[in-house]
């Protein structure tokens, strides 16, 4: 066979060993091309079986072994129909870049158009949806109740102080009654009628006098004793209190 290979070199001009060469380089591509058209056939199977992604796994192979457009066109139409649109799109646009003079290249481009539509509606739809962030509810502003302060207790001084005035008062009525008492038994010694008259009326004004000082003195000793003994319990705001009016003296207690 070498002898051969030599002879048809010496006639057309190539040298045995490059005869050699292109004969295996021959034996190769026609390995390739049985084996891509193995491939080929078993896609075809596939495809028809409804196996569309191991279809398209054949025919990626397949151009590997022979690199023919139609190939890339059959892989093209398996990846669509698996709905891998934007793989689809690619593959159907390296098949025109192959086969520029191809016959259906208007209908071909058209398709590419719509499956790059087809995925990027796709890619919108399974696109994660933002929720848009709320700003933060302000915190209430929760401001603490003021604390009311414990009630004072009512200080006793002026009731003391007013009982101090009562029994003052009533104790400056008692000269006053026995100077009264003094000059009514005068007025029983006196020598003539006017002079015991006189007496005795002066009698009565300092006995009206001390009355009105026991009572007065009297009443405000009670009053201060009272308010007093109320004003040890009792807070500011209910403080038990002595009015003083016109001929009139009382003592005001909260009742609760």
């Amino acid at each position: 066979m070498v002898a051969t290979l030599a002879l048809l070199g010496g006639v057309v001009g190539i040298s045995p060993v490059e005869a050699q060469r292109r004969g295996r380089a021959r034996a190769s591509q026609e390995t390739d091309e049985s084996r891509a058209a193995a491939l080929f056939r078993e896609a075809v199977e596939l495809f028809r079986a409804g196996d569309f992604d191991t279809a398209a796994a054949l025919l990626r192979r397949a151009h590997e072994l022979d690199p023919e457009p139609i190939l890339l066109f059959n892989l093209a139409r398996a990846l669509e129909a698996s709905n891998q649109h934007l793989e689809a799109a690619d593959t159907y646009a390296r098949y025109l870049a192959d086969a520029p003079d191809a016959d259906d290249r208007a209908a071909i481009e058209t398709l590419i158009a719509n499956l790059r539509a087809r995925a990027e509606a796709e890619a919108s739809a399974n696109a994660p949806t933002l929720e848009p962030e709320l700003a933060p509810e302000p915190e209430p502003d929760v401001t603490p109740e003021p604390t009311p302060p414990e009630p004072e207790r009512s200080s006793a001084t002026p009731a003391w102080v007013v009982l101090g005035v009562g029994a003052a008062t009533a104790a400056a009525g008692l000269p006053v009654g026995l100077l009264a008492r003094s000059r009514h038994d005068d007025a029983r010694d006196a020598e003539s009628h006017e002079q015991a008259v006189a007496r005795r009326d002066e009698a009565r004004r300092l006995q009206r006098t001390a009355n009105a000082l026991f009572g007065v003195g009297g009443a405000l000793a009670i009053g201060g004793l009272v308010w007093a003994l109320v004003a040890r319990r009792a807070p500011d705001d209910d403080r038990a209190r002595v009015e003083v009016g016109l001929g009139t003296i009382a003592l005001r207690v909260p009742l609760r």
